[in-house]
């Protein structure tokens, strides 16, 4: 069996049942990844100020719920057996089923990175920022995000076939392994938009100019969750990029999944860190309790 037949068939999601029973800590993971999203959701909520910031950050934390859950049902599947799986056997479940899982899977990347770019936009066009960027023109940028996810999966809609139990593809191998790191791009954006924003703060600093104390506690917060969500973010499509690389026979298929495993061990370790690392700040702690309403 060539390279190009093998990776064209061995796509994420869904994976094939291999009954491994290691598959378990990611899901397991999964699960904590989900409550701290939830977390995050209350912070946003008690965070102070008509911010745009506060949107995207309920919203990502939204999408990162659905996108764990999914990876846990994965999970399940690949450990327990088909009991726990979305069986698809149909062309038309490939369509739509697969191409709703996909959707499901890369979205919260790609919304990650407004998050990022938020605070950018507010250290650098303060005035602008505090007239326009509030949490009801926050859906000006979301929507078209939402949008473009949508079409970057249109072939999936369109050409996807099932060519055997739960292996759904387009017909093009390239695109298909193309789309497992998809999500990669978004994280370099973060990366980056990090590197200008702590910059940014660094002349803030330097040049002594005043932010109002809201505004401090959101740049600090998003800062460091954007950190931390490119650096396991990384790591994680590195981790996907080996796993594709180096599947060079069927043989192969559960080394592959493992590896693929273990990448969203670190993916979702990355989620469940966030929390921990904003906690730290007393300001977001004063968050959290303001939307707990203690």
């Amino acid at each position: 069996m060539s390279n190009s037949e093998i990776n064209t068939t061995a796509e994420i999601p869904p994976f094939e049942t291999v009954d491994n029973p290691y598959l378990l800590a990611p899901g397991m993971l999964c699960v904590v990844a989900c409550a701290s999203q939830a977390m995050l959701i209350v912070i946003a909520r008690g965070l102070q100020g008509d911010y745009s910031a506060r949107t995207f950050l309920w919203v990502q934390s939204l999408a990162q719920i659905t996108q764990q859950l999914g990876i846990l049902q994965l999970a399940l599947c690949g450990a327990l057996g088909d009991n726990f799986c979305i069986v698809l056997t149909t062309d038309t479940e490939c369509k739509v089923v697969n191409y709703l899982i996909w959707f499901n899977f890369l979205l919260p990347d790609w919304l990650a990175v407004p998050v990022a770019l938020d605070r950018i936009n507010a250290l650098k066009f303060p005035v602008w920022y505090k007239k326009n960027c509030t949490q009801k023109n926050a859906w000006w940028v979301i929507s078209p995000i939402f949008l473009f996810v949508l079409i970057l999966l249109l072939p999936k809609a369109l050409f996807n076939v099932a060519v055997a139990k739960n292996i759904c593809v387009t017909g093009s191998g390239a695109y298909d392994n193309f789309l497992s790191l998809s999500g990669l791009p978004a994280v370099v954006v973060i990366a980056i938009a990090t590197l200008i924003l702590s910059a940014l703060i660094r002349n803030k600093k330097k040049e002594k100019e005043k932010e109002d104390e809201a505004q401090q506690q959101m740049t600090v917060a998003l800062m460091i969750s954007s950190a931390t969500y490119a650096v396991f973010g990384t790591i994680q499509y590195l981790l996907m990029s080996y796993a594709y690389l180096n599947l060079n026979s069927a043989e192969e298929k559960e080394q592959f999944l493992m590896t693929l495993g273990l990448a969203q061990v670190v993916g979702s370790f990355g989620i469940v860190l966030r929390i921990p690392v904003l906690l730290y700040l007393k300001p977001m702690r004063a968050a959290l309790k303001r939307g707990l309403r203690i």
